[in-house]
Protein backbone atom coordinates (compact mmCIF):
# COMPACT_ATOMS: atom_id res chain seq x y z
CA UNK A 1 0.00 0.00 0.00
CA UNK A 2 1.60 3.60 -1.01
CA UNK A 3 1.74 5.70 1.54
CA UNK A 4 1.67 9.14 0.21
CA UNK A 5 -0.54 10.79 -1.84
CA UNK A 6 0.48 12.48 -5.65
CA UNK A 7 -0.73 15.51 -7.65
CA UNK A 8 0.35 17.17 -10.91
CA UNK A 9 -1.43 19.95 -9.76
CA UNK A 10 -0.16 23.61 -12.10
CA UNK A 11 1.69 20.52 -14.74
CA UNK A 12 4.55 20.43 -12.11
CA UNK A 13 4.38 18.89 -8.51
CA UNK A 14 4.37 15.20 -7.87
CA UNK A 15 6.00 13.87 -10.88
CA UNK A 16 9.55 13.23 -9.02
CA UNK A 17 7.44 11.07 -6.80
CA UNK A 18 5.79 9.55 -9.27
CA UNK A 19 8.91 8.74 -11.52
CA UNK A 20 9.85 7.15 -7.57
CA UNK A 21 7.40 4.43 -7.77
CA UNK A 22 9.11 1.30 -7.86
CA UNK A 23 6.25 -0.39 -9.80
CA UNK A 24 6.75 1.95 -12.49
CA UNK A 25 10.37 1.01 -13.39
CA UNK A 26 9.21 -2.60 -13.03
CA UNK A 27 6.62 -1.73 -15.74
CA UNK A 28 8.86 -0.12 -17.81
CA UNK A 29 11.62 -2.38 -17.52
CA UNK A 30 9.31 -5.26 -18.97
CA UNK A 31 8.72 -3.29 -22.16
CA UNK A 32 11.86 -2.93 -22.51
CA UNK A 33 12.70 -6.37 -22.73
CA UNK A 34 13.21 -7.46 -19.22
CA UNK A 35 12.14 -7.87 -15.70
CA UNK A 36 14.42 -5.64 -14.54
CA UNK A 37 16.26 -2.96 -16.37
CA UNK A 38 20.24 -4.37 -16.34
CA UNK A 39 18.55 -7.28 -18.39
CA UNK A 40 16.43 -5.08 -20.89
CA UNK A 41 16.89 -6.07 -24.52
CA UNK A 42 16.08 -2.80 -25.66
CA UNK A 43 19.19 -1.21 -26.94
CA UNK A 44 18.87 2.58 -26.02
CA UNK A 45 16.23 4.59 -23.87
CA UNK A 46 16.16 8.26 -24.70
CA UNK A 47 13.42 11.34 -24.44
CA UNK A 48 10.28 10.69 -26.92
CA UNK A 49 11.33 13.61 -29.48
CA UNK A 50 13.00 14.13 -32.74
CA UNK A 51 16.06 12.24 -33.41
CA UNK A 52 17.70 15.25 -35.08
CA UNK A 53 16.68 17.26 -31.45
CA UNK A 54 18.43 14.44 -29.28
CA UNK A 55 20.73 15.36 -27.26
CA UNK A 56 21.58 11.36 -25.27
CA UNK A 57 20.78 7.99 -25.37
CA UNK A 58 21.66 6.31 -22.78
CA UNK A 59 21.53 2.40 -22.02
CA UNK A 60 18.07 1.12 -20.76
CA UNK A 61 20.26 0.37 -16.88
CA UNK A 62 20.26 4.23 -17.05
CA UNK A 63 16.84 5.04 -17.31
CA UNK A 64 16.86 7.07 -14.13
CA UNK A 65 18.67 9.56 -15.76
CA UNK A 66 15.89 10.92 -18.03
CA UNK A 67 12.68 9.82 -15.15
CA UNK A 68 15.02 12.10 -12.84
CA UNK A 69 14.67 14.88 -15.43
CA UNK A 70 11.04 14.31 -15.43
CA UNK A 71 11.05 13.40 -19.47
CA UNK A 72 8.66 11.32 -21.37
CA UNK A 73 10.77 8.53 -22.30
CA UNK A 74 10.69 6.27 -25.23
CA UNK A 75 12.88 2.88 -25.97
CA UNK A 76 14.40 2.22 -29.30
CA UNK A 77 12.30 0.46 -31.85
CA UNK A 78 15.80 -1.24 -32.34
CA UNK A 79 16.62 -4.25 -30.00
CA UNK A 80 19.10 -7.00 -29.06
CA UNK A 81 16.64 -10.13 -29.41
CA UNK A 82 13.90 -9.28 -31.47
CA UNK A 83 11.84 -7.51 -34.20
CA UNK A 84 9.54 -5.14 -33.07
CA UNK A 85 6.14 -4.31 -34.81
CA UNK A 86 4.60 -1.48 -34.15
CA UNK A 87 1.49 0.58 -35.41
CA UNK A 88 0.65 3.66 -34.14
CA UNK A 89 -3.20 5.44 -34.40
CA UNK A 90 -4.00 9.15 -33.80
CA UNK A 91 -6.51 11.46 -34.12
CA UNK A 92 -4.59 14.28 -36.19
CA UNK A 93 -6.77 18.12 -36.79
CA UNK A 94 -4.88 19.80 -38.88
CA UNK A 95 -6.76 23.11 -38.48
CA UNK A 96 -6.31 23.14 -34.74
CA UNK A 97 -3.66 20.56 -33.07
CA UNK A 98 -5.10 20.91 -29.98
CA UNK A 99 -8.14 19.65 -30.43
CA UNK A 100 -7.60 16.12 -29.58
CA UNK A 101 -6.06 17.27 -26.03
CA UNK A 102 -9.31 19.67 -25.76
CA UNK A 103 -11.78 16.85 -26.36
CA UNK A 104 -9.92 13.55 -25.69
CA UNK A 105 -13.09 11.87 -24.72
CA UNK A 106 -14.30 12.55 -28.58
CA UNK A 107 -11.36 11.92 -30.07
CA UNK A 108 -11.34 8.70 -28.52
CA UNK A 109 -14.65 7.65 -29.18
CA UNK A 110 -13.95 8.46 -32.96
CA UNK A 111 -11.16 5.44 -33.08
CA UNK A 112 -13.43 3.01 -31.10
CA UNK A 113 -13.95 1.31 -34.83
CA UNK A 114 -10.59 1.60 -36.26
CA UNK A 115 -8.98 0.18 -33.38
CA UNK A 116 -11.28 -2.36 -32.71
CA UNK A 117 -10.90 -3.76 -36.52
CA UNK A 118 -6.75 -3.92 -35.88
CA UNK A 119 -7.44 -6.11 -32.71
CA UNK A 120 -10.13 -8.09 -34.58
CA UNK A 121 -7.45 -8.69 -37.58
CA UNK A 122 -5.23 -9.21 -35.50
CA UNK A 123 -6.89 -12.00 -33.46
CA UNK A 124 -7.42 -13.74 -36.78
CA UNK A 125 -3.63 -14.97 -36.50
CA UNK A 126 -3.54 -15.16 -32.53
CA UNK A 127 -1.69 -11.93 -32.38
CA UNK A 128 -2.52 -10.17 -29.10
CA UNK A 129 -0.19 -6.97 -29.23
CA UNK A 130 0.21 -4.55 -26.24
CA UNK A 131 -2.09 -2.04 -26.37
CA UNK A 132 -0.86 1.46 -24.96
CA UNK A 133 -3.38 4.51 -24.75
CA UNK A 134 -1.46 7.63 -24.67
CA UNK A 135 -2.86 11.48 -25.13
CA UNK A 136 -4.21 11.37 -28.66
CA UNK A 137 -4.09 7.71 -29.88
CA UNK A 138 -3.26 4.01 -29.44
CA UNK A 139 0.08 2.11 -30.14
CA UNK A 140 -0.11 -1.51 -30.67
CA UNK A 141 3.65 -3.82 -30.43
CA UNK A 142 4.60 -6.96 -30.51
CA UNK A 143 7.65 -9.10 -31.02
CA UNK A 144 9.29 -11.87 -32.90
CA UNK A 145 12.28 -13.64 -32.25
CA UNK A 146 15.52 -12.72 -34.71
CA UNK A 147 16.17 -16.38 -34.36
CA UNK A 148 12.74 -17.30 -35.99
CA UNK A 149 11.42 -18.56 -39.16
CA UNK A 150 9.00 -15.69 -39.29
CA UNK A 151 12.53 -13.36 -39.27
CA UNK A 152 13.88 -14.92 -41.68
CA UNK A 153 10.87 -15.02 -43.79
CA UNK A 154 10.86 -10.72 -43.23
CA UNK A 155 14.06 -10.83 -44.35
CA UNK A 156 13.77 -12.66 -47.87
CA UNK A 157 10.75 -9.98 -47.89
CA UNK A 158 13.14 -6.96 -47.45
CA UNK A 159 14.61 -4.43 -49.57
CA UNK A 160 18.44 -2.94 -48.72
CA UNK A 161 20.12 -0.41 -50.81
CA UNK A 162 23.92 -0.22 -50.34
CA UNK A 163 24.54 3.06 -48.99
CA UNK A 164 21.93 2.09 -46.63
CA UNK A 165 24.04 -0.88 -45.89
CA UNK A 166 26.99 1.19 -45.53
CA UNK A 167 25.18 3.82 -42.92
CA UNK A 168 23.61 0.68 -41.18
CA UNK A 169 27.42 -0.64 -40.03
CA UNK A 170 28.40 2.36 -38.36
CA UNK A 171 28.20 2.39 -34.73
CA UNK A 172 24.47 3.83 -33.40
CA UNK A 173 23.89 2.47 -29.88
CA UNK A 174 24.97 4.07 -26.76
CA UNK A 175 27.99 1.20 -27.09
CA UNK A 176 28.50 1.63 -30.55
CA UNK A 177 26.24 -1.17 -31.54
CA UNK A 178 25.56 -1.67 -35.23
CA UNK A 179 23.04 -3.25 -37.01
CA UNK A 180 23.54 -6.34 -39.15
CA UNK A 181 22.32 -6.72 -42.70
CA UNK A 182 19.75 -9.53 -41.49
CA UNK A 183 18.34 -7.40 -38.93
CA UNK A 184 18.03 -4.85 -41.87
CA UNK A 185 16.29 -6.41 -44.41
CA UNK A 186 14.42 -8.23 -42.16
CA UNK A 187 13.18 -4.67 -40.64
CA UNK A 188 12.40 -3.56 -43.78
CA UNK A 189 10.40 -6.70 -45.13
CA UNK A 190 7.95 -6.47 -41.27
CA UNK A 191 7.41 -2.41 -42.87
CA UNK A 192 6.07 -4.08 -46.17
CA UNK A 193 4.07 -6.60 -44.48
CA UNK A 194 2.66 -3.99 -42.06
CA UNK A 195 2.37 -1.43 -44.80
CA UNK A 196 -0.16 -4.48 -46.42
CA UNK A 197 -2.19 -5.17 -43.01
CA UNK A 198 -2.84 -1.16 -42.76
CA UNK A 199 -4.52 -1.50 -45.91
CA UNK A 200 -6.84 -4.62 -45.47
CA UNK A 201 -7.51 -2.48 -41.89
CA UNK A 202 -8.43 0.24 -44.38
CA UNK A 203 -10.25 -1.56 -46.70
CA UNK A 204 -12.26 -3.40 -44.15
CA UNK A 205 -16.43 -3.24 -44.25
CA UNK A 206 -16.31 -2.88 -40.04
CA UNK A 207 -14.09 0.10 -39.98
CA UNK A 208 -17.55 2.65 -40.43
CA UNK A 209 -15.41 5.60 -38.87
CA UNK A 210 -16.55 9.26 -39.36
CA UNK A 211 -13.98 10.85 -40.45
CA UNK A 212 -11.24 9.99 -43.09
CA UNK A 213 -8.59 6.89 -41.87
CA UNK A 214 -4.85 7.75 -43.59
CA UNK A 215 -1.72 5.35 -43.63
CA UNK A 216 -0.03 8.96 -43.37
CA UNK A 217 -0.07 12.22 -41.81
CA UNK A 218 -2.12 13.96 -44.61
CA UNK A 219 -5.71 15.98 -44.39
CA UNK A 220 -7.99 14.44 -46.77
CA UNK A 221 -11.17 16.39 -46.66
CA UNK A 222 -12.72 19.10 -44.32
CA UNK A 223 -14.96 17.11 -41.59
CA UNK A 224 -16.97 18.77 -38.72
CA UNK A 225 -14.55 20.48 -37.02
CA UNK A 226 -12.16 21.20 -39.87
CA UNK A 227 -9.74 19.11 -41.41
CA UNK A 228 -9.16 15.91 -39.67
CA UNK A 229 -8.38 12.86 -40.21
CA UNK A 230 -7.50 9.39 -38.08
CA UNK A 231 -3.81 8.37 -38.11
CA UNK A 232 -2.80 4.69 -38.86
CA UNK A 233 1.35 5.58 -38.64
CA UNK A 234 3.76 2.90 -40.31
CA UNK A 235 6.14 5.83 -41.13
CA UNK A 236 9.02 4.32 -38.40
CA UNK A 237 9.58 1.73 -41.28
CA UNK A 238 10.75 4.61 -43.69
CA UNK A 239 13.33 6.10 -41.44
CA UNK A 240 16.29 3.54 -40.25
CA UNK A 241 16.04 1.71 -37.57
CA UNK A 242 18.15 3.38 -35.04
CA UNK A 243 16.38 6.53 -35.39
CA UNK A 244 12.96 5.33 -34.02
CA UNK A 245 11.63 5.24 -30.59
CA UNK A 246 8.37 4.56 -29.19
CA UNK A 247 6.79 5.70 -25.92
CA UNK A 248 6.80 3.91 -22.84
CA UNK A 249 4.31 2.71 -20.91
CA UNK A 250 3.94 4.90 -17.36
CA UNK A 251 5.58 7.69 -19.25
CA UNK A 252 4.44 11.07 -19.23
CA UNK A 253 3.10 12.77 -22.25
CA UNK A 254 4.88 15.56 -22.95
CA UNK A 255 4.12 15.76 -26.84
CA UNK A 256 1.98 18.78 -26.95
CA UNK A 257 4.12 20.56 -24.99
CA UNK A 258 6.93 19.83 -27.32
CA UNK A 259 5.18 20.59 -30.29
CA UNK A 260 3.91 23.72 -28.38
CA UNK A 261 0.39 23.20 -29.70
CA UNK A 262 -0.80 24.20 -26.04
CA UNK A 263 0.81 27.81 -25.54
CA UNK A 264 -2.02 29.70 -27.49
CA UNK A 265 -4.49 30.92 -25.23
CA UNK A 266 -3.66 29.40 -21.95
CA UNK A 267 -5.26 25.63 -23.06
CA UNK A 268 -1.94 23.75 -21.22
CA UNK A 269 -2.93 24.45 -17.74
CA UNK A 270 -6.43 23.15 -18.78
CA UNK A 271 -5.51 19.84 -19.81
CA UNK A 272 -2.95 19.13 -17.16
CA UNK A 273 0.17 16.37 -17.54
CA UNK A 274 -0.80 12.78 -18.53
CA UNK A 275 0.79 9.63 -18.95
CA UNK A 276 0.49 6.60 -21.60
CA UNK A 277 -1.36 3.86 -20.17
CA UNK A 278 -1.97 0.28 -20.94
CA UNK A 279 -5.01 0.08 -22.90
CA UNK A 280 -6.99 -3.23 -22.97
CA UNK A 281 -9.32 -3.65 -20.01
CA UNK A 282 -9.88 0.08 -19.66
CA UNK A 283 -13.29 1.18 -20.78
CA UNK A 284 -12.39 4.23 -23.64
CA UNK A 285 -14.86 6.58 -21.92
CA UNK A 286 -12.36 6.35 -18.80
CA UNK A 287 -9.00 7.30 -20.51
CA UNK A 288 -9.29 11.02 -20.24
CA UNK A 289 -9.89 10.30 -16.81
CA UNK A 290 -7.03 8.11 -15.86
CA UNK A 291 -4.43 9.57 -18.21
CA UNK A 292 -4.60 12.40 -15.96
CA UNK A 293 -5.02 11.03 -12.69
CA UNK A 294 -1.35 9.70 -10.95
CA UNK A 295 -2.89 7.65 -8.19
CA UNK A 296 -5.38 5.69 -11.12
CA UNK A 297 -2.31 5.45 -12.98
CA UNK A 298 0.00 4.23 -10.10
CA UNK A 299 -3.22 1.49 -9.46
CA UNK A 300 -3.19 0.55 -12.79
CA UNK A 301 0.64 0.20 -13.20
CA UNK A 302 0.60 -2.38 -9.81
CA UNK A 303 -2.02 -4.25 -11.54
CA UNK A 304 -0.76 -4.53 -14.96
CA UNK A 305 1.89 -6.58 -16.77
CA UNK A 306 3.84 -4.35 -19.57
CA UNK A 307 5.85 -7.43 -21.78
CA UNK A 308 5.92 -6.87 -25.19
CA UNK A 309 4.29 -10.21 -26.67
CA UNK A 310 6.36 -12.71 -28.46
CA UNK A 311 4.22 -13.76 -31.33
CA UNK A 312 7.20 -15.46 -33.64
CA UNK A 313 4.89 -18.48 -34.74
CA UNK A 314 1.63 -16.53 -35.14
CA UNK A 315 3.49 -13.98 -37.63
CA UNK A 316 4.38 -16.87 -40.04
CA UNK A 317 0.79 -17.04 -40.99
CA UNK A 318 0.39 -12.83 -41.24
CA UNK A 319 3.88 -12.61 -43.15
CA UNK A 320 2.14 -15.72 -45.99
CA UNK A 321 -0.70 -14.13 -46.15
CA UNK A 322 1.48 -10.97 -47.08
CA UNK A 323 3.30 -13.25 -49.77
CA UNK A 324 -0.03 -14.04 -51.40
CA UNK A 325 -1.24 -10.70 -51.57
CA UNK A 326 -1.94 -8.05 -53.90
CA UNK A 327 0.11 -5.99 -52.15
CA UNK A 328 3.12 -7.97 -52.48
CA UNK A 329 2.61 -8.00 -56.16
CA UNK A 330 2.61 -4.04 -56.14
CA UNK A 331 5.59 -4.08 -53.99
CA UNK A 332 7.62 -6.62 -56.67
CA UNK A 333 6.36 -4.04 -59.24
CA UNK A 334 8.27 -0.98 -57.52
CA UNK A 335 10.80 -2.39 -56.62
CA UNK A 336 11.84 -3.48 -60.09
CA UNK A 337 13.06 -0.01 -60.76
CA UNK A 338 16.69 1.03 -59.94
CA UNK A 339 16.61 4.67 -58.81
CA UNK A 340 19.05 6.88 -60.91
CA UNK A 341 22.37 7.07 -59.18
CA UNK A 342 23.70 10.31 -57.65
CA UNK A 343 26.58 10.68 -60.52
CA UNK A 344 23.29 9.98 -62.99
CA UNK A 345 21.51 12.93 -61.93
CA UNK A 346 22.76 15.64 -63.98
CA UNK A 347 21.22 13.60 -67.19
CA UNK A 348 18.12 12.16 -66.15
CA UNK A 349 16.05 14.19 -63.26
CA UNK A 350 17.76 17.23 -63.40
CA UNK A 351 16.89 17.21 -67.12
CA UNK A 352 13.35 17.09 -66.27
CA UNK A 353 11.59 20.02 -67.72
CA UNK A 354 9.07 21.87 -64.88
CA UNK A 355 7.01 23.28 -67.50
CA UNK A 356 4.71 20.19 -67.74
CA UNK A 357 3.68 20.45 -63.71
CA UNK A 358 1.16 23.40 -62.70
CA UNK A 359 2.59 25.72 -60.87
CA UNK A 360 2.05 24.39 -57.35
CA UNK A 361 4.00 21.64 -57.90
CA UNK A 362 6.98 23.05 -59.45
CA UNK A 363 7.26 24.90 -56.41
CA UNK A 364 7.84 21.81 -54.15
CA UNK A 365 10.59 21.02 -56.60
CA UNK A 366 12.27 24.13 -56.73
CA UNK A 367 11.91 25.71 -53.55
CA UNK A 368 11.52 21.65 -51.57
CA UNK A 369 12.62 23.05 -47.86
CA UNK A 370 10.05 22.68 -46.28
CA UNK A 371 6.66 21.53 -48.93
CA UNK A 372 9.13 18.25 -49.21
CA UNK A 373 9.15 17.17 -46.06
CA UNK A 374 4.98 17.80 -45.61
CA UNK A 375 3.35 14.55 -46.57
CA UNK A 376 0.55 16.13 -47.87
CA UNK A 377 2.74 17.82 -50.61
CA UNK A 378 4.56 14.81 -51.32
CA UNK A 379 0.94 12.72 -52.01
CA UNK A 380 0.21 15.84 -53.83
CA UNK A 381 3.39 15.61 -55.60
CA UNK A 382 3.58 12.05 -56.39
CA UNK A 383 0.06 11.92 -58.17
CA UNK A 384 0.81 14.97 -60.11
CA UNK A 385 4.04 12.94 -61.21
CA UNK A 386 1.96 9.38 -61.30
CA UNK A 387 -0.64 10.86 -63.80
CA UNK A 388 2.15 11.83 -66.48
CA UNK A 389 3.82 8.28 -66.56
CA UNK A 390 6.22 8.22 -63.86
CA UNK A 391 7.06 5.07 -62.05
CA UNK A 392 7.04 5.80 -58.29
CA UNK A 393 10.36 4.27 -57.67
CA UNK A 394 11.45 7.37 -59.98
CA UNK A 395 9.11 9.64 -58.28
CA UNK A 396 11.24 8.95 -54.75
CA UNK A 397 14.48 9.30 -56.85
CA UNK A 398 13.81 12.98 -58.02
CA UNK A 399 12.58 13.53 -54.02
CA UNK A 400 15.90 12.00 -52.93
CA UNK A 401 17.87 14.32 -55.93
CA UNK A 402 16.00 17.18 -53.98
CA UNK A 403 16.64 16.09 -50.26
CA UNK A 404 20.40 15.00 -51.00
CA UNK A 405 21.57 18.85 -52.79
CA UNK A 406 21.71 21.96 -50.76
CA UNK A 407 18.17 23.46 -50.14
CA UNK A 408 19.09 24.20 -46.16
CA UNK A 409 18.58 20.63 -44.60
CA UNK A 410 20.92 21.13 -42.24
CA UNK A 411 21.35 18.14 -40.33
CA UNK A 412 18.17 15.71 -41.42
CA UNK A 413 19.78 13.38 -44.03
CA UNK A 414 22.75 13.14 -41.91
CA UNK A 415 20.63 11.23 -39.06
CA UNK A 416 17.78 9.71 -41.38
CA UNK A 417 18.23 8.77 -45.47
CA UNK A 418 17.03 10.61 -47.71
CA UNK A 419 16.72 7.26 -50.23
CA UNK A 420 14.48 5.33 -47.77
CA UNK A 421 12.47 8.28 -46.72
CA UNK A 422 11.14 8.87 -50.56
CA UNK A 423 10.97 5.35 -51.27
CA UNK A 424 8.05 4.60 -48.16
CA UNK A 425 6.17 8.00 -49.02
CA UNK A 426 6.21 7.55 -52.82
CA UNK A 427 5.59 3.59 -51.95
CA UNK A 428 2.77 3.85 -49.56
CA UNK A 429 1.12 6.45 -52.04
CA UNK A 430 1.05 5.04 -54.62
CA UNK A 431 -0.29 1.74 -53.42
CA UNK A 432 -3.17 3.03 -52.52
CA UNK A 433 -3.96 4.17 -56.22
CA UNK A 434 -2.58 0.89 -57.50
CA UNK A 435 -5.29 -1.01 -54.79
CA UNK A 436 -7.59 1.40 -55.94
CA UNK A 437 -8.66 2.30 -52.24
CA UNK A 438 -7.57 6.51 -53.18
CA UNK A 439 -10.33 7.00 -55.28
CA UNK A 440 -8.46 10.21 -56.00
CA UNK A 441 -12.05 12.16 -55.71
CA UNK A 442 -10.39 14.66 -53.29
CA UNK A 443 -7.04 15.00 -55.62
CA UNK A 444 -7.89 18.69 -56.84
CA UNK A 445 -7.17 22.05 -56.11
CA UNK A 446 -7.95 22.67 -52.26
CA UNK A 447 -5.88 20.49 -50.71
CA UNK A 448 -2.64 22.13 -52.30
CA UNK A 449 -3.99 25.72 -52.07
CA UNK A 450 -4.49 25.53 -47.73
CA UNK A 451 -1.59 22.94 -47.24
CA UNK A 452 0.96 23.56 -50.13
CA UNK A 453 1.43 26.28 -52.35
CA UNK A 454 -1.36 27.25 -54.66
CA UNK A 455 -1.06 30.33 -57.60
CA UNK A 456 -4.44 32.04 -58.88
CA UNK A 457 -3.25 31.81 -62.28
CA UNK A 458 -3.06 27.82 -62.55
CA UNK A 459 -5.31 26.29 -65.05
CA UNK A 460 -5.89 23.73 -62.22
CA UNK A 461 -5.84 19.90 -61.65
CA UNK A 462 -8.74 18.05 -63.43
CA UNK A 463 -6.73 16.67 -66.37
CA UNK A 464 -3.98 15.66 -64.00
CA UNK A 465 -6.39 13.84 -61.88
CA UNK A 466 -8.51 12.06 -65.39
CA UNK A 467 -5.04 10.88 -66.76
CA UNK A 468 -3.97 9.16 -63.62
CA UNK A 469 -7.74 8.07 -63.23
CA UNK A 470 -7.40 6.39 -66.80
CA UNK A 471 -3.60 4.83 -65.84
CA UNK A 472 -4.85 3.27 -63.12
CA UNK A 473 -8.15 1.96 -64.77
CA UNK A 474 -6.30 0.74 -68.12
CA UNK A 475 -3.59 -1.05 -66.00
CA UNK A 476 -1.35 1.28 -67.51
CA UNK A 477 0.60 3.41 -64.47
CA UNK A 478 4.09 3.98 -65.86
CA UNK A 479 3.64 3.02 -69.02
CA UNK A 480 5.70 5.36 -70.53
CA UNK A 481 9.24 7.12 -69.93
CA UNK A 482 9.11 10.53 -68.69
CA UNK A 483 10.64 12.94 -71.38
CA UNK A 484 12.04 10.23 -72.61
CA UNK A 485 15.16 10.43 -70.19
CA UNK A 486 14.67 7.00 -68.19
CA UNK A 487 13.97 4.21 -71.02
Amino acid sequence: MRKYRLSWKNNTSGVSDYYEAPVVKKRMAQYLGGETLEDATAIYVTRCDSWTKLKTIKKPSELDFFLGGQSDVGRSLWDKKYLIAHLDIEYVNFDFPAEPYLDQERSFSLQVPLVDTIKKILAQYGIAPFHLVTGRGHHFTWLLRQDSEAFKKLKDCGHLSRYLAKFYRMGHGPEGESITRDLAKAYSGLGLVLESLVWRVLVSGSLGTEIPVKPFCSPEKKCERGWEALIVDISEYGDPLHTRMIRLPFSLYLKPWEEDVLSEGGIGPKTGLSCAIPGDGLDTSLFAEVTHNPERILDLAAGSDAHIPDTSVEMEKLIMDYERSRVKYYHDWFFSREQCRPSEWPRTYDLFSLSALPPCARKILTEPNDLLLKPVCIDYLVKILLSLGWHPRHIAGIMRSKYERDHAWGDLWYHYDAGLRADFYCRVITSGIFLGTDKLDTFGCELPRKFCYCEKDCPGLEKYRLSLLKRRDDGKLASSPFNRLLL
